[in-house]
């Protein structure tokens, strides 16, 4: 879904996850044991917040309004 949204309005970062993620299935199946890892750690949020953060760790901060 972060994909798709990216693609809409920052194709860079839609690029980034592409390559962080999807580059191979090895490549997905390390990146979504490392998401999973890290949710305990921040049980305080929504799994959707967390993972926003780690991406944008990875790939650089969606745009957000004002």
């Amino acid at each position: 879904m972060a994909g798709i949204i990216a693609a809409q309005t920052q194709p860079e970062i839609a690029d980034c996850i592409e390559r962080w993620y999807y580059e191979s299935p090895a490549r997905q199946a390390q990146r979504h044991s490392e998401i999973i890892a890290v949710m305990p750690q921040y049980s305080d949020f929504k799994p959707a917040v967390v993972l926003l953060g780690y991406l944008e760790g990875a790939c650089g901060q969606f745009n957000r309004p004002d």
